[in-house]
């Protein structure tokens, strides 16, 4: 008598994730139905505090709230980043961001475009796509 045989299971796979996996989203493995060898990806919103933020600090503040000599904050066309209550306020010419909706979000069509930041290197894809997926999960203050 023979040993019976072990049906083949193909290992779990990720899906592919294009940029997601390089902007640092938590994935979290949990077969779709046992057995299958299927895998489902959930992924967690980027936090402000955490991602969005340090972009702001690094590329934005200079023009968008940094103290100038005088000991006053400036703010180029009315819109400061220094905080998340900053940033909701807006700019002179009304909000930057819209949550939940990053195609009608003043502030990503900029970064997206290359017309901000104005000075300095522009944003790299991984963080225009940090700040689009924590304004698509709702802009919150996290």
């Amino acid at each position: 008598m023979s040993a019976p045989e072990t049906p083949h299971r193909p290992r779990p796979t990720l899906p592919f994730l294009g940029g997601a996996a390089a902007v640092g989203l938590a994935l979290v493995l949990s077969p779709a139905h046992p057995g299958t060898g299927q895998a489902s990806a959930a992924a967690v919103a980027p936090s402000f505090a955490d991602d969005i933020m340090p972009i702001f600090r690094e590329s934005c503040v200079s023009c968008h709230g940094e103290v100038d000599e005088s000991g006053f904050p400036y703010t180029e066309g009315g819109l400061s980043l220094m905080s998340y209550e900053d940033l909701m306020k807006g700019s002179d010419f009304g909000t930057v961001i819209e949550p939940g909706n990053p195609d009608d979000s003043f502030l990503l069509t900029q970064v997206e475009n290359g017309d901000m930041p104005d000075e300095g290197d522009p944003l790299t894809p991984e963080q225009i796509e940090l700040i689009r997926e924590w304004i698509a999960a709702g802009a919150e203050n996290n």
